[in-house]
C-alpha cells in the first residue's frame, strides 16, 4: 500500500494520486513480466532500493519508471514507511534500445561485407574453371550445359553478394520486377535432375 503518491505520478500513469494510492492498486498496473522482480524488490526488505520496470498507464501505453525508495525503520529495525521517488525513464529506454539496435545493424553489417566478399572470391574461381570447361566441350556434348548452369548459378550468387553489400553500405533496397516463368526455367535443368527420371515438367504461363 502507498500511503501518499504525489501528482507527479499522475503525469507519468494518467491516474489521480488518490487512485495510485489504493491497497493493491499500484501493483496491478505493474507489467507481468516484471512483477515477480518487482514485488521481491517491495516485500519484506528494510533497505533502500533502486528499480526500474514497466507499467501500465491508464491510455494503454507501457511506461517505465526508475524507482529510488528508502525505509524509515523504527527501534527495532522494522519499517514504518517507504520514501521515495520514481522517474519516468521511457524516453531513455527507448533511446538505449534504439542504440543498441543501431550497434547490432553496424556488427551485422560489417559481418555481411567480409561474407560478401569471401563469397564472390569463391563464386570468381568457380566461374573460370566453368567457362574453360565450357570451352573445351563441343556444342553438341551434354555436358556443355552442366557447364553453362554452373556459370548461371554463379550470376545468381552474384547477385547475393551485391544485395548484400547493398545492406552492409546501408543502401536502400530498390524492389524490380520479375518473371517466375523466366526464374523457373533457369531453375529446371537442375529441377530435373533433383527429380530423376518419371517426371515430367511443364512450364506455361496463366492466362487470367
Amino acid at each position: 500500500q502507498r500511503a501518499f503518491v504525489s501528482h507527479h505520478a499522475e503525469q507519468i500513469l494518467g491516474h489521480p494520486p488518490a487512485r495510485l494510492a489504493e491497497p493493491g492498486f499500484w501493483r496491478s498496473l505493474v507489467d507481468p513480466d516484471d512483477l515477480e522482480r518487482v514485488v521481491a524488490a517491495w516485500d519484506g526488505r528494510t533497505d533502500a532500493y533502486d528499480l526500474e520496470y514497466r507499467m501500465r498507464t491508464a491510455d494503454g501505453r507501457t511506461a517505465w519508471l526508475r524507482e529510488r525508495m528508502h525505509p524509515d525503520l523504527d527501534a527495532e529495525g522494522r519499517v514504518r514507511t517507504w520514501y521515495g521517488i520514481a522517474f519516468d525513464v521511457t524516453e531513455l529506454k527507448r533511446l538505449e534500445t534504439e542504440h543498441l539496435r543501431s550497434q547490432r545493424l553496424d556488427s551485422l553489417g560489417r559481418l555481411a561485407s567480409s561474407v560478401a566478399h569471401d563469397f564472390d572470391n569463391v563464386l570468381y574461381s568457380i566461374s573460370i574453371f566453368a567457362d574453360y570447361l565450357r570451352a573445351g566441350l563441343a556444342p553438341d556434348d551434354p555436358l556443355r550445359g552442366d557447364a553453362e548452369q554452373i556459370l548461371v548459378a554463379v550470376e545468381r550468387g552474384k547477385g547475393m553478394t551485391r544485395q548484400l553489400l547493398d545492406f552492409s553500405r546501408g543502401r536502400p533496397h530498390v524492389p524490380a520486377p520479375l518473371d517466375p516463368v523466366v526464374v523457373v526455367r533457369d531453375l529446371l535443368p537442375m529441377l530435373e535432375r533433383s527429380i530423376g527420371g518419371g517426371v515430367r515438367i511443364q512450364i506455361g504461363r496463366a492466362h487470367v
